[in-house]
C-alpha cells in the first residue's frame, strides 16, 4: 500500500491542492503502489478539468516568454558594462536549462534568462509534465541544468534518478497577507468561487452556520479578525518560509526584509509577485553559477493574470500597509468586483451541494474552527 506522504504529494503535485480531509488520505492509501495511485489521479475529472484550463494561460505566458529580450540586449544597459559578460560566462557554449515547477514556473524561467549569460531557459509546469510524460522523459537529457520544484521528487511523475544536474527549490507559500483565503472541496473536487479555487474561510464558516449573506458580510471587521487569529500569522509564516528555503541552502532572509519594506509581495497565499520570484531565481542562479547579472530589469509579472485576492483593510493596517481593500480581481480578466459579489458567488457555489459534503482543507482548519466558534457564541439571529 502507498504511504500517507505519497498520497499527499499526489494531491499537491497533480491536483495542485491539499487533501480535503484525513479520511480522503486514508481512502487513497488503498492503492498498492505509487504508479496505480498516480494513474487514478491523472484519470480524475478534477485533473482533466485543470489541464483543460491550463493551456490557455500557458499559451499567454509562452508568448511573453518568447518575446523576452536576449541577454545580449540586456547587457547594453548602463547597469551592467558590456565587458562583464566574460566575467559571468563559465563557457562560450550556449546552455539549455529547464524549470519544472507549479504556477511560478514561468516567472522563475524568465528571471533566470535575465540573470544568466549564454543560457536558454525553458519553462515546464507540473501540468505539462504529467500530461506529456513520455515526451519530457525523452527530452530531459538535452538540458544542462534541471531546476525543479522539490515537491515533484515525492511522487513518481517522472524518473529523475539518472540526473546529477538538478537544483531543487521549495514552494513559495506565505499566508500572512491573506489569512482568510482557503480551499473548500466537494465530492466533485475544488469549489470554485468568483475567485476560481480561492474561498473565504469566514464565508464558508458562515454558510455552514446558516448565516445569510448580509450577516456574513458583517463578519468582515477588526473584532472578528482578532478573534479568529488572522493577526497572528506573520511570525509563524515567516519562520516556516525561511525553513523551507533553508532546507535547500537558499537563504532568503535579507530578501524577505526588502520585500516587506516594499509592502505586500503576494497576490495570494501561493502567488508571489515578480520581484520576490526574481530574488528566488537570483539565489538559484548564484547556487548554479556563482555569478550573475546585476540589473534592475524584471520579467513580466505573469501571475498578475491570475486571481488577485485583496488584503483586507484591517489586516493591511495591522501590517503597516496602506493598500488594503475589499476589491477582488478574477482569473484572466482585468476587472474588479466587491465583497458583496464575492459572497453571492461563493454562496451560490456552496448551494449546489449538501452542506455536509463540503469540507475545508486541513491546513485551514484552525481559523475555520475559530470562526465557527465565534459565530456560535454570538448566536446570530437567523431572521436578520
Amino acid at each position: 500500500m502507498v504511504t500517507r506522504d505519497e498520497v499527499i504529494w499526489c494531491y499537491r503535485l497533480i491536483l495542485g491542492r491539499e487533501p480535503e480531509s484525513e479520511e480522503a488520505i486514508v481512502h487513497q492509501q488503498q492503492y498498492e503502489d505509487l504508479e496505480t495511485l498516480r494513474a487514478f489521479f491523472l484519470q480524475s475529472s478534477e485533473y482533466k478539468e485543470k489541464i483543460s484550463i491550463k493551456p490557455s494561460i500557458q499559451q499567454l505566458e509562452t508568448v511573453e516568454f518568447k518575446t523576452m529580450p536576449e541577454v545580449s540586449n540586456v547587457v547594453t544597459q548602463k547597469t551592467v558594462p558590456v565587458n562583464s559578460i566574460k566575467e559571468i560566462n563559465q563557457s562560450d557554449r550556449e546552455e539549455k536549462w529547464i524549470v519544472i515547477s507549479n504556477c511560478q514556473t514561468v516567472g522563475i524561467a524568465n528571471s533566470l534568462s535575465l540573470l544568466c549569460a549564454n543560457v536558454t531557459v525553458e519553462p515546464c509546469d507540473i501540468w505539462q509534465l504529467t500530461k506529456n510524460r513520455e515526451y519530457w522523459e525523452a527530452k530531459l537529457p538535452e538540458y544542462d541544468q534541471l531546476i525543479i520544484l522539490a515537491d515533484i521528487r515525492h511522487i513518481n511523475v517522472i524518473d529523475l534518478s539518472p540526473y546529477q544536474n538538478i537544483t531543487w527549490f521549495p514552494s513559495f507559500l506565505f499566508r500572512a497577507f491573506h489569512p482568510d483565503l482557503c480551499y473548500v472541496t466537494s465530492p466533485d473536487g475544488h469549489i470554485k468561487t468568483p475567485m476560481d479555487e480561492y474561498n473565504s474561510c469566514l464565508a464558508f464558516a458562515a454558510y455552514k452556520s446558516n448565516l445569510t449573506i448580509h450577516q456574513t458580510k458583517n463578519l468582515y471587521n477588526n473584532e472578528v479578525y482578532q478573534a479568529v487569529g488572522f493577526y497572528n500569522f506573520w511570525q509563524a509564516e515567516k519562520e516556516q518560509l525561511f525553513r523551507r528555503f533553508d532546507d535547500f541552502d537558499l537563504d532568503i532572509r535579507s530578501s524577505f526584509v526588502q520585500w516587506a519594506r516594499q509592502g505586500s509581495f503576494m497576490y495570494s497565499g501561493n502567488h508571489p509577485k515578480v520581484n520576490a520570484i526574481y530574488d528566488i531565481a537570483t539565489l538559484i542562479a548564484r547556487k548554479i553559477r556563482g555569478k550573475h547579472f546585476e540589473t534592475t530589469i524584471r520579467p513580466h509579472d505573469n501571475l498578475a493574470v491570475g486571481p488577485i485576492y485583496p488584503i483586507y483593510p484591517e489586516i493591511a493596517e495591522n501590517l503597516g500597509l496602506k493598500d488594503g481593500s475589499y476589491l477582488f480581481k478574477p482569473i484572466s480578466a482585468y476587472k474588479l468586483f466587491d465583497l458583496d459579489e464575492f459572497l453571492e458567488g461563493s454562496f451560490g457555489a456552496y448551494e449546489k451541494y449538501n452542506a455536509d459534503a463540503l469540507m475545508i482543507h486541513d491546513q485551514y482548519v484552525h481559523p475555520y474552527e475559530n470562526a465557527m466558534k465565534y459565530i456560535a457564541e454570538r448566536k446570530y439571529e437567523q431572521s436578520i
